[in-house]
C-alpha cells in the first residue's frame, strides 16, 4: 500500500517517540527517582502516542483516501503491542490500566471519525439489499459493529493477560519461596541432604535405627575468652568460627545438625547410611583441627588470641526419625 511520505514521516515520528518513552521508562527503573505510578503514565502516554499515529495523519494532514476507511483495517491491532509489553512488569493491574485506556482511547479515535460529516453511521430502513452492500461497501461507512468487535476483543484479551501475568506472579513468588527455604535447609545440610528434604514430603517420616557417626566440636575456655573479647567481637569470632566449621563438614559429607553457642554437632550417615561413614567423620575431624591450626597462625600474626577446639567422634547405633 502506498503512503504519501508526510504521512509516512509522521509515523515514523510517533514510533521515535515512543521509543524515547521507553528509554525514560528504563531510565526511571534504575534511578532512586522511580515511583510505580509513573509507569502508568508512560503507558498511557504511549497508546496516546499509537492512536495519534493512527488519526493524527486526518487531523494534520489531507490524505487521498476517507479518514472512513482507516476503521475499516482494525487499526486497534497495534494497542496489542503495547499491551504485551505491560506484561513484562508481571503487574496484573498494569495490564487491565493499558487495555481500559486503549478501549477509551480507541472509543474516542473511532467515534471521532464516526462524528465527521461526510460518514454515513445508520443504514435507512427500506432500502434494498443490494442498496445495503453498496452503502456498506461505501468509502464513508463507519460500521459500527467494528468499533464493537473490536472493543469486545480487546477486553477479552486484557482479561486473559491479566489472569496469566497474576498465576505468572504467583508462581514466582513460590519459587521464590522455595528457593528461599532450600538455601535456608542448605546453611545445615549438605547439597545432597537438601535435595533429599526437598523432592520427598516426609523423607524421615519413619522411624528406625541405623549406625551413624556424630561429631562434637566445642572452643576449650571459651567462657574466659569471650570475657576478654567482649561481646561484638565474641559475636564475630562465632560468625567465622561456624563458617569454618560448617564448610569442613559438608566437604566430608557430613550434616550440620545444629550450632551448639560455641560449637556444632554433625553427623555423618543421615539421612541415608554409607559404607564410609566413620572414616568420613575422621576426616572431617582431621580437617577441623587443620582449619584451626591455619586460622590460628592469622590470628597470631594479627595479635588476637587463639581459639583451641575439642573435637568428639563416635560411630553407633542410633534412633532416627522426625520429632
Amino acid at each position: 500500500v502506498w503512503v504519501p511520505f508526510d504521512i509516512l514521516w509522521l509515523i515514523e515520528a510517533c514510533l521515535l517517540v515512543m521509543l524515547g518513552l521507553g528509554a525514560v521508562q528504563i531510565a526511571l527503573l534504575s534511578s532512586t527517582w522511580f515511583r510505580f505510578w509513573q509507569v502508568y503514565l508512560i503507558v498511557a502516554l504511549e497508546i496516546s502516542v499509537a492512536a495519534f499515529a493512527m488519526f493524527g495523519a486526518q487531523i494534520i494532514f489531507d490524505p487521498p483516501w476517507p479518514p472512513q476507511m482507516l476503521l475499516d483495517n482494525h487499526p486497534v491491532v497495534y494497542f496489542y503491542f503495547v499491551l504485551a509489553l505491560t506484561t513484562l512488569y508481571f503487574s496484573p493491574w498494569l495490564v487491565l490500566w493499558a487495555g481500559a485506556f486503549s478501549a477509551l482511547v480507541w472509543s474516542a479515535g473511532f467515534w471521532w471519525v464516526a462524528s465527521l460529516p461526510e460518514s454515513i453511521v445508520v443504514i435507512p430502513q427500506g432500502i434494498t439489499v443490494e442498496e445495503e452492500v453498496d452503502l456498506i461497501n461505501h468509502p464513508d461507512f463507519v460500521n459500527v459493529e467494528v468499533w464493537s468487535q473490536d472493543l469486545l476483543v480487546l477486553a477479552i484479551t486484557t482479561l486473559v493477560l491479566s489472569v496469566v501475568v497474576w498465576r505468572t506472579r504467583r508462581l514466582l513468588s513460590r519459587q521464590i519461596t522455595v528457593a528461599r527455604e532450600r538455601a535456608n535447609l542448605a546453611r545445615h545440610f549438605p547439597p545432597t541432604m537438601v535435595d533429599e528434604l526437598a523432592s520427598h514430603d516426609q523423607p524421615l517420616a519413619e522411624v528406625r535405627r541405623q549406625n551413624i557417626a556424630v561429631m562434637f566440636v566445642d572452643v576449650v575456655g571459651f567462657t574466659r575468652l569471650s570475657e576478654r573479647l567482649g561481646p561484638e567481637a565474641t559475636i564475630a569470632l562465632l560468625r567465622e568460627l561456624h563458617g569454618r566449621l560448617e564448610q569442613a563438614v559438608f566437604e566430608h559429607g557430613g550434616t550440620l545438625d545444629k550450632f551448639l553457642g560455641d560449637g556444632v554437632m554433625a553427623t555423618f550417615g543421615t539421612p541415608h547410611p554409607g559404607e564410609h561413614d566413620a572414616a568420613h567423620a575422621l576426616e572431617a575431624a582431621l580437617a577441623i583441627l587443620q582449619v584451626a591450626d591455619d586460622w590460628n597462625q592469622v590470628r597470631t600474626s594479627m595479635n588476637q588470641d587463639p581459639v583451641t577446639l575439642s573435637v568428639g567422634v563416635h560411630y553407633g547405633d542410633v534412633v532416627l526419625g522426625d520429632v
